[in-house]
């Protein structure tokens, strides 16, 4: 099935806030798409707004594409709204509709798979007492610094202390800390 054929007959106008589902970024200039799940498909759709606009999406094809045409030749449309217990099952189901060469997607369908306790143990063993030599530091360093992991200004002294100053004496509740401490732990799980 063509992309256009495919895009008249399963995409939805569907509001995509707090929505799961099924969803689609088409390029206009050549008819590829990507196909994709998500529990909430409006931050989903806002994420790979901001990895494409920063140029480190994880998609290389997908990437190209948005850097060579430009965002205002992408269409994103809802397929269709479903259960978090059969996304994996409907997204191959609608990848297996379309023609791989007009498809983005690359690899496995599903979020990231999780490692096996076995994996992780031989990992851990493996990983322990590694040392990285200068040269290795400097090139992790480079990578971070190109795939906007560590973008921003180096702060001055004098707005270090004004930062300081403004949080200076500031009281959390017991309920915000635990809300700090468990999106703190959601967060560093993903890394």
């Amino acid at each position: 099935m063509n992309t256009t054929e495919f895009i008249v007959k399963y995409a939805q106008n569907i509001s995509p806030k707090n929505l799961c589902g099924i969803y689609a970024i088409e390029c206009r200039t050549h008819s590829k798409i990507y196909i994709g799940q998500s529990s909430s498909i409006y931050r989903r759709w806002q994420e790979h707004k901001r990895q494409l606009r920063k140029g480190i999406h994880s998609n290389s094809h997908l990437q190209n594409s948005w850097l060579k045409y430009g965002e205002h030749l992408f269409n994103f449309y809802i397929l269709e709204a479903c259960n978090r217990d059969i996304l994996n099952s409907k997204e191959e189901y609608y990848i297996s509709l379309i023609d791989k060469l007009n498809c983005f997607n690359l690899g496995p369908v599903g979020p990231t798979y999780t490692r096996s306790v076995e994996t992780r143990v031989r990992l851990s063993k493996s990983l322990t007492g590694r040392r990285l030599t200068d040269e290795h530091k400097r090139k992790l360093s480079e990578t971070h610094r190109k795939s906007g992991l560590h973008v921003g200004k180096k702060l001055t002294d004098a707005h270090k202390k004004k930062i300081g100053a403004k949080m200076k004496g500031r009281k959390f509740s017991l309920e915000h800390k635990m809300k700090l401490s468990i999106a703190n732990k959601k967060r560093l799980s993903y890394a």
